[in-house]
């Protein structure tokens, strides 16, 4: 689509991240052939939500980061616990946003997540550089995930969608080294401030997250 083209100046950025494979994996496989090992999670209306339980699992996993970037932070109860576990546990665990994202209700709702995270000690960044619709997941040095699906209740339980878990550590390390990068053009937002928002906002913000499942 045209507008995924950073090919104006005045036209707003936009930031995505690609995974390009080839051998069995392209199938919805297991990989073993290549350079890399990669495992394919696919989730839709008709299947086992795969892809909430293989980010669950991966997660879980972790012992020294879990660096996540999403447009759509919206995320189901199994997932919210699982960052929020890790991250009191000592991992360092971040979020990467979207500033403004192209929906009032979606961004509230989001919003009404953020202050249990920070309280949680995950660190939250907002991109100002443009729009971040990359969806990929860092984990420690050799486990990396890259997908379509947004970190919400429709891609990861309803919707058609499709995650690769890559274990390799180079380009777990190329996606890390991406992840800095995008910092550098993010603001991060600390828990003190987040609380003294108005409080009218944050009521509008959990009353939109009722409407979690459908967004």
């Amino acid at each position: 689509m045209q507008k995924y083209v950073n090919d104006k100046p005045d036209k707003l950025f936009w930031r995505d991240t690609h995974l390009y494979i080839k051998g069995t994996g392209a199938f919805n496989y297991s990989d073993f052939e290549g350079d890399q090992i990669i495992q394919v999670a696919a989730s839709g209306p008709d299947t086992k939500p795969a892809i909430m339980m293989s980010t669950v699992s991966a997660i879980y996993s972790a012992t020294k980061r879990v660096f996540i970037t999403t447009p759509y932070f919206i995320p189901v109860e199994s997932v919210l616990q699982a960052i929020k576990q890790v991250s009191l546990s000592g991992v360092d665990v971040r979020l990467l946003v979207p500033a403004q994202g192209d929906s009032m209700i979606v961004n509230a709702a989001a919003y009404s997540y953020y202050k249990e995270l920070l309280e949680s000690w995950v660190k939250i960044y907002f991109y100002e550089k443009g729009f971040v619709h990359s969806k990929t997941i860092v984990l420690d040095d050799d486990l990396s995930i890259v997908g379509t699906a947004n970190m919400d209740v429709r891609s990861q339980e309803l919707n058609l969608e499709v995650n690769t878990m890559v274990y390799d550590k180079i380009i777990t390390e190329k996606l890390a080294a991406s992840y800095f990068e995008d910092l550098k053009q993010s603001k991060e937002i600390f828990l003190k401030d987040w609380k003294a928002r108005p409080k009218l906002k944050s009521f509008f913000e959990h009353l939109a997250r009722l409407f979690s499942p459908v967004l």
